[in-house]
């Protein structure tokens, strides 16, 4: 079977797209001096064209995945730009571990001493491509070969040591944000900015707080359910 893939890389697209944003509003800015409105339009969506364009193809890129009975092989059918990652044949009896999170998004498989990162898209994307029909081989062999797993990034940061580092960065900012906003708000004067951080921020954070927490706890309940096993 071929498969075929679109892969994103996820750095990029966090400081592209805060670029992107602040040249589209620099953009709309410098269209107010002008006084044809034909013109303002044709900088703003040449600006939101053009960049989006170029940004889009800074960090997608596509590959295909052939499979057989043995192995996965991955060939790039066009690399993100400045991309130097090497693909390779991977071993399917050599898979370790495949990091899939939400059940839709694909990001790394680890084989041997080796990993390979990948990062697609959602299957219910407007790009399409066959990630979901690859989602549903990947729990196919992993039902087939017992050293496989898959598991989701946060059970990979608990692993790393790294759940309890990130636990309490986001407690952090939910208490320093708020204490933050509500001075702002009795000594200063409200602004936008805080109704930003209320509505869409706080309730983003406060989630990220329950699924670390119960991600924590399942964890911790497992290590001991194979500890008293063990014993």
């Amino acid at each position: 079977m071929t498969y075929k893939l679109k892969i994103v890389n996820g750095f990029r697209v966090v400081f592209l797209f805060t670029a992107y944003t602040l040249i589209i509003l620099f953009s709309i800015i410098a269209s107010l001096k002008l006084d044809i409105i034909t013109l303002k339009l044709i900088i703003i969506f040449g600006t939101i064209l053009i960049f989006g364009l170029f940004f889009y193809y800074l960090c997608v890129g596509e590959m295909i995945v052939v499979t057989d009975n043995n192995n996965l092989t991955l060939k790039w059918i066009k690399k993100p730009l400045f991309d130097y990652r090497k693909l390779t044949s991977i071993p399917i009896n050599g898979i370790r571990t495949i990091v899939i999170d939400q059940d839709q998004i694909i990001r790394k498989i680890y084989f041997q001493s080796e990993k390979i990162r990948l990062n697609t898209w959602k299957p219910d994307s407007i790009f399409k491509d066959d990630v979901k029909e690859f989602l549903k081989y990947l729990h196919s062999i992993e039902k087939e070969n017992e050293n496989i797993r898959i598991i989701d990034s946060w059970d990979e940061w608990f692993e790393k040591g790294y759940l309890k580092i990130a636990l309490w960065i986001n407690s952090s900012i939910i208490i320093l944000g708020t204490m933050l906003i509500a001075y702002a708000w009795i000594f200063i004067e409200f602004k936008p900015m805080h109704l930003f951080y209320l509505i869409f921020l706080i309730p983003q954070l406060l989630i990220y707080q329950m699924t670390i927490k119960a991600k924590m706890r399942k964890q911790t309940g497992c290590n001991s359910c194979s500890n008293s096993s063990e014993v």
